[in-house]
């Protein structure tokens, strides 16, 4: 059995990195800014976008590519450069004005897909501890989870 709730992206970057290298206008000028991007199997190359149900796939300049959403993170809080990153990495960093989101007017597609997932054996005697544990995640993120309120 699952149970999902939604999961969203946002491209970051920090109030130094912008003040440094300015924010990007446009799709296309993403290929001038140092992008840091999440390596599964190979770096990635091109990020993602959607636009009234278009989708657009931007070649981005990789300038570090790790498999960590947290390292991104921090590295793009340090002023490294543009990141796509999901909003519960990042969300509370936007709250507090620790990382800008960019270019909003398009939504950005992530590698982990659209929804959160809490996976577990389908079973009758489904422990009680688990099935409180479950509520307890749908309660908290619910349709528009709490780290999302940027």
């Amino acid at each position: 059995m699952n149970r999902k709730g939604k999961l969203h992206y946002v491209l970051v970057a920090s109030p130094a990195y912008i003040a440094r290298n300015g924010a990007p206008v446009t799709l296309d000028s993403l290929s001038s800014h140092r992008c840091l991007t999440f390596n599964q199997s190979a770096p990635a190359t091109n990020w993602d976008f959607s636009l009234n149900g278009d989708t657009i796939s931007v070649k981005v300049n990789n300038a570090l590519s790790i498999n960590s959403s947290e390292s991104l993170r921090v590295c793009m809080l340090n002023g490294s450069g543009i990141a796509l990153l999901p909003t519960f990495a990042v969300g509370p960093d936007i709250q507090s004005g620790l990382a800008i989101p960019l270019l909003t007017q398009y939504r950005p597609t992530g590698l982990f897909g659209d929804h959160l997932y809490a996976m577990y054996l389908e079973n009758r005697f489904l422990a009680p501890k688990v099935r409180v544990f479950i509520d307890y995640l749908i309660e908290k993120i619910g349709d528009k989870p709490y780290w999302d309120n940027f």
